[in-house]
């Protein structure tokens, strides 16, 4: 199946489907009827319970299962045995093709969706009472306006509602670490820096520090900031091709925040975070191959399967040249690293086409988990790259935990096999 293109995770059994259904959203799952513990259609019954949207197959020789079914229950489709990798390649299509169709269905009609600017959220920080006032002014019919008092709360906030559209801040919030802290959250949502002062130097300044404009709170009327609006926010709409960069910004100090932010948390409300340190194993010869263009491209390519591979909460960096850092939030206090870490694997596992190449790469990776390996990130990151080199000895392609040398995955991924 991923000769064919599919991003698989395989699970030996109902548990440990429960498990990673927990974690991960899908959008197909297949499952033998008879198993060890649950069988397929209980556990079918639970997840829809947990996840309702994906469409469910059942593989299985059993040639009467009317029994298996509830007349008033979502119908399930079923693969007989025997079958080959092409029916089930196409079973698995026919499904993906039926979970974008329920997606769509789900939508409302064009023609009662509201406009666009009706829709527009535009996230306010740092201002005062008296120009929230006017941009809410500003807003009405047009949009509507979340508040921030600072730039931590404006980043929880813009992680937290994704269909914010722009962000306004003061200048006295304006300078480079924030305006790059909040870039680092938006995923293009633009910012606007609102001020006084010499329009020219001070456009000038904002621009220089990350801002996308800048408007003079002096005379601001109601049209100027409703146009400013709309420019930066389609202009971040604008397709800009892949990015040789991740969810984050390539940005040392950045990264240090978010994990300052996610141990924060962890301690808060006694929990687990952690960082997984993802090397592309052998990644100049990619370049010495296809050229550093090619190269850049499909290290965006890897950007997209590696956010692919975490959670909204997670956060996805690029450190280096081929090398990536995942901030993991909100483990359980008995989770491990097995889960995040086996996935990251899998998403490998299925090759990845640029430039009219099929080319399949490899990962090492090293992880180190707050409280259990340190109490600082840059202790806890010290012992990820440690653990990363582990990985880099026992022969790539596996992950390491700090604490843990022995606990590897082998080559391909270490996935279970199915019985």
């Amino acid at each position: 199946m991923r000769q064919s293109g599919f991003i698989v995770d395989l699970a030996k059994d109902g548990d440990e489907a429960w498990e990673l259904a927990t974690h991960f959203p899908y959008a197909v799952i297949a499952t033998d009827l008879r198993m060890p513990g649950m069988d397929g259609m209980m556990l079918i019954d639970q997840l829809r319970e947990l996840q309702p949207d994906p469409v469910c197959l059942l593989v299985t020789g059993v040639k009467q299962l009317e029994w298996y079914r509830d007349p008033g229950e979502a119908k399930v489709d079923v693969i007989q045995k025997p079958w080959n990798g092409d029916q089930l390649a196409e079973a698995l299509r026919a499904a993906l093709r039926e979970y974008r169709s329920r997606a769509s269905a789900s939508l409302p009609p064009e023609s009662e969706c509201p406009d666009v600017a009706e829709q527009r959220e535009v996230l306010v920080v740092g201002m005062p009472a008296a120009v929230k006032a006017r941009v809410a002014q500003a807003l009405q019919g047009h949009g509507t306006a979340f508040y921030a008092g600072d730039v931590a709360a404006a980043a929880d906030l813009l992680r937290q509602r994704p269909t914010i559209a722009c962000c306004l801040i003061a200048d006295t919030l304006a300078s480079g670490p924030e305006l790059r802290r909040l870039g680092g959250n938006t995923s293009r949502v633009p910012l606007i820096v609102l001020g006084n002062g010499d329009p020219e130097r001070a456009g000038v300044r904002a621009i220089r520090n990350g801002a996308h404009d800048w408007l003079s709170l002096e005379g601001l009327e109601n049209a100027a900031l409703l146009r400013a609006i709309a420019i930066a926010t389609e202009r971040s709409r604008a397709p800009q091709g892949p990015l040789p960069v991740c969810t984050e910004q390539t940005n040392p100090n950045l990264l240090s925040d978010r994990f300052r932010q996610a141990t924060s948390r962890a301690k808060r409300f006694q929990r687990q975070a952690a960082v997984l340190l993802v090397d592309i194993d052998r990644f100049g010869d990619v370049n010495a191959s296809l050229g550093y263009d090619a190269g850049d491209e499909l290290l965006g390519l890897v950007a997209e399967r590696l956010k692919a591979c975490v959670r909204e909460s997670d956060a996805v960096f690029r450190l280096h040249q081929d090398e990536f850092a995942l901030v993991l939030e909100d483990l359980g206090t008995g989770d491990g690293l097995d889960v995040p870490a086996q996935r990251v694997l899998n998403s490998f596992a299925t090759p990845f086409r640029c430039r009219g190449h099929e080319i399949v790469l490899t990962a090492s990776i090293g992880g180190a988990v707050f409280p259990t390996h340190g109490d600082k990130p840059t202790e806890l990151m010290q012992r990820a790259e440690s653990a990363l080199e582990q990985a880099k000895r026992d022969g790539r392609n596996r992950y390491c935990t700090f604490s843990e040398p022995s606990s590897v995955i082998g080559p391909q991924g270490g996935n279970p096999q199915l019985n």
